[in-house]
């Protein structure tokens, strides 16, 4: 079996950034091709510099204990099953007096993995992670049940446990172009850092406060100008609207636009695709609130908070966008009670506010690159 990079350096897998550079160093002072004349100085020489390389720089680190940990587990299975067919076959035939078998076969598994999929998209978050973990159980080598449980935890904001299950997803079907990129996601969004016991994880960039500030500042100017415009009501044939001014749909529109832009610049959200597509590429359950949301917000925001608290399916992400659109929507409709009523601009106000919102976001997540 091929030496790991620590095994290389004479090193633990909890070696610091300082042993791995001292190991490195007393290597390349024994096997330097200018120093030695021993023939395997050279090939020695190369490992020790290659292995150094990766495990100097934070980001392949991490990416290659993570294969190293799915390798692991690939051994313990292999492991696992070998075991059990001895087992198998050393057991007397025949079932004893009072035992039942649970018995797993392959077709249940593949239903299982195909029903996957769509309890997630579907928002089923609990029923979702819970097959997933069940599969897992008598099937370890399932790269959609990783990538559903990456997503998830992804969603809940544990981007190190959500970068763990990406790379299994990856390592297991490592001609998915989707999981790779998933996993690359979460690295190059968030820093990676050494723990004070000496292994990397994922860190979230550091939030700039200053941005949500902005984007309440631009709501307040926009609630003052609703409050002193003296415009006359327009839509006076439209049923639920009749008393809307030309202003106030603008209004509540780029007021969710500053929503949406000022928390994904300030990094308090989520890469937006990430909720529109799934790891397995299907539509993300977000796609649907958004169409709700077009109909009426509230009744997006109902179903939002019933399936968190029933499916466990809340979405950081999408929990700060929709804050953000209730208090711009409740802030600009009781700004603009003087002209409009209230009660109109309170129901239908937030359509429009999360639109913006979702627009805002989208495109200040595409300038971040």
């Amino acid at each position: 079996m091929a030496k790991t990079h620590y095994e290389t350096l004479g090193l633990k897998r909890s070696a610091t950034a300082a042993e791995i550079k001292s190991a490195y160093r007393k290597i390349v002072l024994a096997h330097h091709p200018d120093r030695s004349k021993d023939p395997r100085s050279v090939q020695i020489f190369m490992s020790a510099t290659e292995a150094y390389d990766v495990l100097t720089d934070a980001s392949a680190k991490l990416r290659y204990d993570e294969g190293l940990n799915a390798e692991a587990k690939r051994i313990a299975e292999r492991q696992r099953q070998a075991t059990a067919t001895q087992q198998k076959v050393a057991a007397p035939s025949g079932p004893r007096p009072g035992w039942t078998e649970t018995v797993t076969s392959p077709s249940t598994v593949a239903a299982d993995v195909s029903r996957l999929p769509g309890l997630f998209a579907r928002g089923k978050h609990a029923e979702a992670e819970s097959l997933a973990r069940e599969i897992l159980a008598v099937s370890p080598r399932q790269p959609v049940c990783y990538a559903i449980l990456g997503d998830i935890h992804r969603a809940r904001g544990n981007v190190n446990e959500a970068a763990r299950m990406y790379a299994y997803a990856a390592q297991f079907e490592p001609n998915n172009p989707v999981y790779q990129r998933r996993y690359e996601e979460l690295l190059s969004s968030n820093k990676v850092v050494e723990t004070r016991h000496h292994h990397s994880q994922l860190q979230g960039e550091d939030r700039k406060g200053l941005a949500p500030l902005v984007g309440g500042g631009l709501i307040l100017l926009a609630a003052i100008f609703l409050a002193i415009s003296p415009e006359k009501a327009v839509f006076g044939k439209v049923a639920g609207i009749s008393s809307w001014t030309g202003s106030l749909p603008i209004v509540l529109f780029l007021a969710g636009v500053s929503v949406g832009a000022t928390l994904a610049i300030g990094n308090l959200l989520d890469r937006f695709q990430s909720l529109t597509t799934t790891a397995t590429g299907r539509i993300g359950p977000a796609v649907a609130l958004a169409l709700v949301a077009v109909v009426n917000f509230w009744a997006a925001l109902l179903l939002y908070l019933s399936m968190g608290a029933f499916q466990n399916a809340f979405n950081y992400s999408t929990t700060r966008i929709m804050a953000g659109v209730v208090v711009a929507t409740v802030t600009l409709a009781f700004a603009s009670s003087a002209h409009v009523v209230a009660a109109q601009a309170l129901t239908w106000g937030g359509n429009l506010v999360y639109l913006g919102a979702l627009i805002g976001w989208l495109v200040a997540d595409q300038m971040k690159g």
